[in-house]
């Protein structure tokens, strides 16, 4: 996850490609939506990737799951290697010593 303007550096340090960088950039992520009352505090912020962050209200805008709920099924899919993008690109990546 990156955030600011180092985007070329984490492309060429991850060998991602640029599409794929942005869904790792670095997001607040809103543990109640402000949408829903939730306010800009760091109580109600964490920071989470784009990718992570607009997958936990699509399709739900009302009715995204809890932070608890999002953060399990998040560690599930991970788990199974399922879960962002990017995994098997880093996997990859880590197993021939590019990523440190």
């Amino acid at each position: 996850m990156w955030d600011g303007d180092g985007e070329a550096e984490f492309v060429e340090r991850y060998h991602l490609t640029v599409a794929l960088a942005r869904l790792l950039r670095a997001t607040a992520e809103h543990l109640e939506a402000r949408q829903d009352g939730g306010r800009d505090t760091a109580a109600n912020i964490a920071a989470a990737c784009f990718h992570c962050n607009s997958m936990r209200h699509k399709g739900r805008p009302r009715a995204a799951p809890s932070p608890v709920q999002y953060r399990n099924r998040v560690q599930a899919r991970i788990a199974a290697g399922k879960w962002h993008p990017a995994i098997k690109h880093l996997q990859k990546a880590d197993q021939a010593g590019i990523v440190s």
